[in-house]
């Protein structure tokens, strides 16, 4: 953070939960500012808003907004997301889960998952993710979770903004409601004041665009490019049919179907179940496809949204948040998970009220870096796909992106991953994605090459067996409105 003279005044603009949580977030990290928040409707494809998520890496940062995860799981503002599974997608057609947190500890030399390459020389059927409690879990039917199991959260966007409004106004933050009539910028392209359709006008040190894909503060910072770089093609959807079905549900696991267009899938919430069917609208039959979909539903047709980023997401006295900023569209619903790590950023290196260009600059790199890595995890379950799938002809035809392509040679090669400071998922979440896709790396490690891969493969077969049995043992979901809880 600066030490130059501190932010009097911010004002942020949006009306969902990435609003709110930034403005909860600059309330309690400068107690002495003035903290004004003017909601507006929530576009449908502001994903972050809509299908808010945070994956576990992103968790301590709900710290910075005073929320408690058990806390919301326990007031059913949230539930646990353990896995996710993938059906007919892999090279191999196995169907195969991501995992959470760390695997069961199993005695022997060399990194587990080398082991269980070994192990799958030596013909074991064991899926990956079986060594990891937290997709044992997911495929079980229990509904307590031990607490050492790692997670991430869903939430319930209407409850869980609620929430968020409660904490925004302990925290001091003013609340108003208001559309914007004009935006009043100066030579450098800051924002002097807003002009709201009501007659009031906005003035701040700091103005946060939290609007949504629209970006109504957010300049345009390249005419040609319209400011953004576009990710379809390594992210080959840009509609999204959804369809919800209220209801308690005890699924922790989200669940993925490769399609002729796209995919489906059936979401975990904490009002019932998701089910929705991604596609790319100028290579399929949109008629085909609602007729077929199980997520039809006249009163929520097809959401349109653009896969990319802002190239500067902070310019002047503008800092754009959630999906204003970032686009990474709704497969694995990360769009929440990007805000919250972009918030956290901006707070670390919050500048003074003269905005300096070297923390802006800093910020727009490392902000930039974490979005593209997502879209690299994102992009590795289309690009390691088939070649003869139908969703392959969508994708970019120079290659995927320059840093997925450097991820997937390393581990094709050697089974390692490089280090990344950019990361939103762990390196066991790659790993269990690279090999339940069927990639199967060319090189055997030479560590745990030191024990027969029978013997590997025994052990391993036994610890999962063991851990399979320990989780059956947890209480199981008896009706279908059963209560979903952490266990301390």
């Amino acid at each position: 953070m600066s030490d130059g003279i501190g932010l009097r005044s911010i004002a942020v603009f949006g009306g969902g939960v990435t609003a709110l949580a930034a403005a909860i977030a600059f309330a309690r990290a400068l107690p002495r500012s003035t903290v004004t928040l003017v909601a507006m409707p929530i576009e449908a494809a502001a994903f972050a808003d809509t299908l808010p998520t945070a994956w576990h890496a992103v968790l301590p940062i709900l710290d910075r907004l005073g929320i408690d995860d058990r806390t919301m799981i326990a007031n059913g503002r949230a539930i646990p997301s353990l896995a996710w599974r993938f059906d007919d997608w892999s090279l191999d057609g196995r169907s195969w889960s991501t995992v959470n947190g760390s695997p069961i500890p199993v005695p022997g030399p060399g990194a587990l998952h080398q082991r269980w390459l070994d192990a799958a020389r030596a013909g074991t059927s064991l899926p990956f993710h079986a060594l990891f409690p937290s997709a044992v879990l997911a495929d079980s039917r229990a509904t307590t979770i031990p607490s050492e199991v790692e997670h991430g959260l869903v939430f319930d966007p209407v409850s869980f903004g609620d929430t968020l409004a409660v904490a925004a106004r302990d925290v001091g933050v003013r609340m108003t409601r208001a559309a914007i009539a004009e935006v009043d910028r100066g030579d450098d392209s800051s924002i002097r004041s807003i002009d709201l359709t009501d007659g009031r006008q906005i003035t701040a040190d700091l103005f946060i665009d939290a609007t949504g894909p629209d970006a109504r503060l957010a300049i345009e910072d390249g005419a040609a490019e319209k400011g953004r770089v576009d990710w379809i093609g390594a992210l080959p959807c840009d509609k999204l049919i959804l369809n919800r079905r209220p209801g308690t549900t005890t699924s922790l696991i989200d669940a993925y179907s490769k399609t002729v267009a796209g995919w489906s899938a059936r979401w975990s919430d904490p009002r019932g179940l998701v089910h929705a069917v991604g596609y790319r609208a100028a290579t399929t039959d949109e008629a085909h496809v609602l007729r077929r979909s199980a997520a039809k539903d006249p009163e929520n047709p097809p959401i349109v949204f653009e896969p990319g980023r802002r190239r500067r997401g902070w310019t002047s006295n503008v800092l754009a948040l959630g999906d204003a900023s970032v686009q990474p569209g709704p497969l694995g619903r990360g769009g929440f998970t990007l805000a919250l790590a972009q918030l956290d950023l901006a707070l670390d290196l919050l500048p003074d009220r003269m905005m300096e260009p070297v923390l802006i600059a800093e910020y727009n790199r490392r902000a930039a870096a974490r979005a593209d890595r997502m879209r690299d995890f994102l992009a590795a379950f289309y690009w390691t796909m088939t070649s003869r799938d139908s969703v392959r002809t969508d994708l970019d035809s120079d290659g995927p992106p320059p840093e997925l392509i450097a991820t997937l040679a390393q581990f094709a090669q050697r089974g390692t991953l490089p280090h990344r400071d950019d990361e939103s998922v762990s390196a066991d979440v790659w790993r269990a994605v690279l090999l339940g896709q069927g990639i199967r790396p060319r090189r055997r490690d030479p560590v745990a090459a030191a024990v027969d891969p029978v013997e590997t493969r025994a052990l391993l077969e036994a610890a999962a067996g063991a851990l399979r049995t320990a989780v059956d043992r947890l209480p199981a979901a008896a009706a279908s409105n059963a209560r979903l809880a952490v266990r301390r």
